[in-house]
């Protein structure tokens, strides 16, 4: 099954793995703000990286999906947001960010 290279079998192998990469992934977040790479950047490199994953392709595709939305859409504020996509459950994070 491609994306399952390397996974090993037991769980307790595989929970360290996944932790491990996290890490990874916190780190290449914590990177943003150190060198001036937008989140754009992060989750492109993130596809690019795991290219081969299982369902990496269909998150890549409802991901582009999401910034031809989001760059159509004429957002000024939060409300805007949650007015335009109100089933959505939106990352605080994302919000303060606008």
């Amino acid at each position: 099954m491609p994306g399952s290279e390397g996974v090993p079998k037991d769980l307790a192998a595989h929970a360290k793995l996944e932790t491990a990469r996290l890490a990874a992934a916190l780190k290449d977040l914590e990177a943003v703000h150190a060198d001036n790479r937008s989140y754009t950047d992060i989750v492109k490199a993130y596809f690019k990286a795991r290219a081969g994953h299982r369902g990496i392709k269909a998150a890549r595709s409802q991901y582009d999906a999401w910034l031809a939305i989001a760059g159509a859409a004429n957002w000024k504020t939060p409300e805007d947001v949650k007015k335009a996509h109100p089933k959505a459950k939106p990352s605080v994070k994302v919000l303060r960010d606008m």
